[in-house]
C-alpha cells in the first residue's frame, strides 16, 4: 500500500522525500565505478550491506552503481520471476481528453533514449503559443530560436549538466505546425565528455524524415560575465522606432505575429547599433531557460533596425555561429544588437541593470521560401535516420 501511495504521489508530481530516490545514471556511473572498483571499495558495499543501509545503497544505485542485491539474502535468495521473453506489440494507444502534465520540458514531450542512444520527441502542439502565434505566408511555423532552447533543454536532461554554449546552428528547413501533428525528434550525438552534436528531424508527407535543424552544443563551462553601459548606448541611439509600425510591415511582408510573439515595446536605434527593451506577454507560460519569445524578440530588434524591413522580402535567421547562455531570460530584459562582420550579427541580451544573460554570435539571415519554391539541400544527417518504434 506504501508504494501504491508514493507511485500515485510521484505521477501527480508531488514529490515526496521519505524513502523515495531519484537519480540520473548519465555522467554520474563512471565516476562513481572508478571509486568503488578497489577492494576498500567492495569491503564499503558489504559494510554498508551488513548493516542493512538500505536508503544509501537505494541513493547509490540510483545514481548507476552497480550493486550486488544478493548479498542482502545470504541464505537462500527469493525465486526471480521472468518477464515474458516475446516482443511487446509496437501499436499505438493514445487517451482522448485527458490533462497530463509535461513531464520533460514544454518542447520535449517523451524520452526515447535506450541502448546509450539519446533521443527525445517534441512536443509541438499546435495551439501552443510558440506555433500559433509564429505565422509566416500564412502557416504556423515553429521560430527557429525555439529549437535552440529544445536542444539545451535535450542536453541537460541527457547529461544532467548545464548546456552553455550552442555553436554551428544551421536552421535547414522550417518546423511548420500542420492541421496534423507530425513526429519530430532530437537525436544528440556524444563528440567527447563535454561536447555534443545534435539533430532535430521531422517525419514529412510520404514517411521520409526530414532535417530541420543541426548543429552542436558544450557542457559546463561557464562563458565570461559582461555588463553592458546601458546609459552609453541610449545616448548613443537617438532615434526611436515606431514598434507597431514595425510590426504592421512584418505583418504585409508575411510574417504575422500573435500577442506573446511581440516583445518588443521600445526600439532605439543609432549608427549600427540597435537597442530594444523586451517584455514577456502574460500569456505565454514560462518555464524555458531562452524563451521563444524573447529570443525571437532579439532577431525582431535585428530585422526593425540594423536590417531594415522597409522594402525587402521576408528574411529568417539561417545560421548561427554560437549562443552562449550565462543566465535564465527574465520576463523583462534588453536585445543590443551590432553587425559582426558582413551581413552577420551579433545580439547580446542582458537585464535591466545591463547584466549580460546570452551571447548570439554571428547569425545570418536569408529570405524565407515558402512550401514547394526550391530549397538547397537538405545537410547529411549527423546520425542515423531511421524511424523509432516504441511501446505505449
Amino acid at each position: 500500500e506504501e508504494l501504491i501511495r508514493k507511485l500515485h504521489a510521484f505521477h501527480a508530481g508531488q514529490l515526496e522525500h521519505d524513502r523515495v530516490w531519484r537519480g540520473n545514471t548519465r555522467g554520474e556511473q563512471a565516476n562513481l565505478g572508478r571509486l568503488f572498483d578497489d577492494a576498500d571499495g567492495g569491503d564499503f558495499l558489504r559494510g554498508m550491506i551488513e548493516q542493512r543501509k538500505l536508503g544509501k545503497l537505494a541513493e547509490f544505485w540510483t545514481l548507476g552503481l552497480n550493486i550486488d542485491w544478493r548479498l542482502l539474502y545470504p541464505g537462500r535468495p527469493p525465486r526471480r520471476l521472468s518477464l515474458p521473453t516475446y516482443p511487446f506489440a509496437s501499436e499505438r494507444h493514445w487517451l482522448d481528453g485527458l490533462s497530463v502534465p509535461l513531464a520533460l520540458h514544454p518542447l520535449l514531450r517523451r524520452d526515447l533514449s535506450a541502448d546509450g542512444s539519446y533521443r527525445f520527441e517534441a512536443a509541438l502542439p499546435r495551439e501552443e503559443f510558440f506555433l500559433r502565434d509564429h505565422v509566416v505566408a500564412g502557416e504556423r511555423v515553429l521560430p527557429g530560436v525555439a529549437t535552440l532552447e529544445m536542444a539545451r533543454a535535450a542536453g541537460e536532461l541527457a547529461w544532467g549538466r548545464p548546456v552553455r554554449r550552442l555553436r554551428q546552428v544551421v536552421w535547414a528547413q522550417p518546423i511548420r505546425g500542420g492541421t496534423e501533428p507530425r513526429e519530430t525528434l532530437i537525436e544528440l550525438l556524444p563528440q567527447d565528455d563535454h561536447t555534443a552534436a545534435f539533430e532535430i528531424r521531422g517525419l514529412a508527407e510520404g514517411g521520409a524524415w526530414q532535417v530541420h535543424t543541426y548543429g552542436r552544443f558544450a557542457l559546463d563551462a561557464q562563458p565570461a560575465e559582461d555588463n553592458l553601459d546601458l546609459a552609453a548606448i541610449r545616448s548613443r541611439c537617438a532615434s526611436v522606432l515606431d514598434v507597431e509600425a514595425l510590426y504592421h510591415r512584418l505583418t504585409a511582408i508575411g510574417l504575422a505575429l500573435g500577442p506573446t510573439f511581440r516583445p518588443l515595446t521600445d526600439l532605439w536605434v543609432g549608427h549600427a547599433e540597435t537597442l530594444g527593451q523586451l517584455v514577456l506577454s502574460p500569456t505565454a507560460h514560462g518555464g524555458f531557460t531562452l524563451h521563444p519569445a524573447l529570443m525571437d524578440g532579439a532577431v525582431q530588434a535585428v530585422l526593425g533596425g540594423l536590417w531594415g524591413v522597409d522594402s525587402k522580402p521576408l528574411h529568417m535567421p539561417c545560421t548561427i555561429g554560437e549562443v552562449e547562455i550565462l543566465d535564465t531570460l527574465p520576463a523583462r530584459c534588453l536585445a543590443y544588437a551590432t553587425p559582426s562582420r558582413t551581413d552577420r550579427y551579433q545580439v547580446l541580451i542582458a537585464d535591466e541593470t545591463g547584466r549580460v544573460l546570452v551571447r548570439i554570435k554571428d547569425f545570418l539571415l536569408r529570405p524565407f521560401q515558402e512550401p514547394g519554391a526550391h530549397n538547397p539541400p537538405a545537410p547529411a544527417p549527423l546520425v542515423d535516420t531511421a524511424p523509432v518504434t516504441s511501446g505505449d
